[in-house]
């Protein structure tokens, strides 16, 4: 066993955007309870209810560590990744995102997100787009 809740996977995520100079970041810590890592410019691509798809890049090599995927100090103790992607915000305005993939070194890992996550999304990008005007 590794971590707590016997080693089960973790689907916990927290989202933001960062801008960086004249880039713009999508950031994603991950609470996984896993070790695993991402390959630099490995794909994050999130799914609208559409179907169309939007692909982000790792921006380097990624490896879970303890507390990496938590924000504060609760799961300080779980393994989690703490993940940069570079891609088009911008493309996420206003999407309703039922989905999401993270390509990891072992394969990928499908997420389903909720319609209140989706709404969180869609308003964080929104205030995002705003400041950048």
């Amino acid at each position: 066993m590794s971590g707590a809740n016997s080693g089960q996977l973790h689907k916990n995520i927290w989202l933001a955007f960062r801008k960086v100079g004249d880039i713009d970041l999508l950031r994603i810590k991950w609470s996984t309870n896993k070790i695993l890592s991402l390959s630099s410019n490995a794909d994050i691509i999130f799914l609208d209810e559409e179907g169309n798809t939007y692909t982000f890049k790792n921006t380097e090599y990624t490896m879970a560590g303890k507390g990496e995927g938590t924000i504060g100090f609760v799961g300080s103790a779980i393994y989690g990744l703490d993940i940069y992607m570079t891609g088009d915000v911008s493309a996420l305005k206003d999407k309703i995102i039922t989905d999401m993939r993270i390509h990891t070194t072992d394969g990928y890992i499908d997420f389903t997100i909720s319609k209140k996550a989706s709404d969180k999304i869609n308003k964080l990008c929104s205030l995002f787009s705003s400041k950048e005007k």
